[in-house]
C-alpha cells in the first residue's frame, strides 16, 4: 500500500506499539487493532515511513478499549523496551538522553517541533504541531516518563499546556531527583 506524503512516522514506532499490544492482549489484540486501523502491521518495516494517522489510530484503539492510562503505559513501553539502550542511557545520564531524544524525534517523525529547556533538575519540553488529541498527549507523557526511567532518574512528568486545549504549543514539565 502506498500513502501520500503527509505527516509521517517511522515504522519502528508503529512496531513498538504493535509489540506492546501483542504483549498485553496477544494475537487477538493485534488482529483487532489491525481491523480498527484497516492496515496489516505485519507489513510494517522499521525504516520505512508511514502516515502518522496509523500511529494515532492505534493509540485511539488502546484508549477506547482499555483507557487513557493504558495509552500512557504504551508510550512508556516503547521507550523502555529497548534492552541494551536502556542500560546505555543509565550510564550516559539524562543530559545525553535529552540530546539523543531530540535526535530520535527528528529521525522518527517528519512533522512538528520539539524543544527542551533544562534548568537544574527540571526540563520544560515544548512541542508544536505534534499531538492531535488528548490520547496522543497521554502517549507523549508516557514516552517522557520512559525517558526518565531509562536515564535512571526518578521523577514526574506533568502536562501543562496542549494545543488541543487552546494553547499554541504543548508543554510538558519533567522533574527528577
Amino acid at each position: 500500500m502506498t500513502f501520500p506524503k503527509k505527516k509521517q512516522i517511522i515504522g519502528s514506532s508503529l512496531l513498538g506499539y504493535r509489540k506492546f499490544i501483542k504483549k498485553k492482549w496477544g494475537k487477538a489484540g493485534v488482529d483487532d487493532v489491525e481491523k480498527f486501523i484497516n492496515f496489516k502491521l505485519d507489513d510494517v518495516t522499521d525504516e520505512k515511513w508511514y502516515p502518522s494517522i496509523l500511529n494515532d489510530s492505534m493509540l485511539a484503539w488502546i484508549a477506547q478499549n482499555y483507557g487513557m492510562d493504558m495509552v500512557r503505559q504504551a508510550g512508556f513501553y516503547i521507550v523502555t523496551n529497548v534492552g541494551i539502550v536502556s542500560f546505555a542511557a543509565r550510564i550516559a545520564g539524562i543530559e545525553r538522553v535529552f540530546t539523543r531524544g531530540m535526535e530520535q524525534f527528528r529521525n522518527n517523525i517528519d512533522y512538528g517541533e520539539i524543544n527542551i529547556e533544562k534548568e537544574g533538575k527540571v526540563a520544560m519540553i515544548t512541542m508544536i504541531d505534534v499531538s492531535v488529541d488528548e490520547v496522543t498527549h497521554m502517549a507523549w507523557q508516557g514516552i517522557f516518563e520512559g525517558v526518565l526511567h531509562v536515564s535512571g532518574a526518578r521523577g514526574t512528568v506533568t502536562v501543562l499546556e496542549t494545543q488541543t486545549g487552546g494553547s499554541d504549543k504543548c508543554v510538558y514539565k519533567m522533574e527528577w531527583k
